[in-house]
């Protein structure tokens, strides 16, 4: 049995690298991004799944949240009136939905402090930046022997969780 686990996705967009910016979705990033949040007041949630919009709602109590997805409502699949109530719900938290934008960028100042996240539409100041945006199997132990979901880049199982060599199951995020 295969369960190697994944790692975070990160955005592959300009100002990325630097402080102020967390990929979250394991204990160390978490240690990571409280760390990060020390003294930061406006904060950018990038990815409106379940772990963004919780993200946003906990952060929303202490701080100045936008909330980024490239859907049209967060949380995909959601029938129109729940997500009309998970919409109304963060508003009235305080975060400021942004549905239906891409994060482009980071914009940073002179001495490389982010001051802002860029979409195809605006720009948002915040000082810290928090990235759901999916994961990455981790896949790289196995050298290409089983056959890798073209989508998601997972192992590609069947209903039974067989994979394409025989005997070999895997299991994971």
């Amino acid at each position: 049995v295969y369960c190697a686990g994944s790692r975070a996705k990160r955005l592959e967009v300009s100002g990325r690298s630097g402080e102020g910016v967390t990929a979250l979705h394991s204990y160390a990033d978490l240690v990571a991004l409280v760390a990060g949040l020390e003294g930061k007041s406006e904060v950018a949630v990038v990815g409106g799944g379940f772990a963004g919009l919780s993200v946003a709602a906990a952060l929303a109590e202490k701080r100045k949240v936008a909330l980024f997805f490239a859907e049209e409502a967060p949380v995909p699949g959601l029938t129109p009136e729940l997500a009309e109530v998970v919409n109304e719900h963060l508003q009235n938290r305080g975060v400021r939905l942004s549905a239906e934008r891409h994060v482009r960028g980071y914009r940073r100042d002179g001495a490389g402090r982010l001051v802002g996240v860029e979409t195809e539409s605006e720009a948002v100041a915040c000082d810290y930046a928090v990235e759901l945006v999916g994961v990455i199997p981790d896949v790289e132990p196995l050298g290409g022997r089983l056959e890798l979901d073209a989508r998601s880049g997972a192992v590609k199982v069947d209903g039974r969780q067989c994979s394409s060599e025989d005997g070999v199951f895997a299991a994971g995020d």
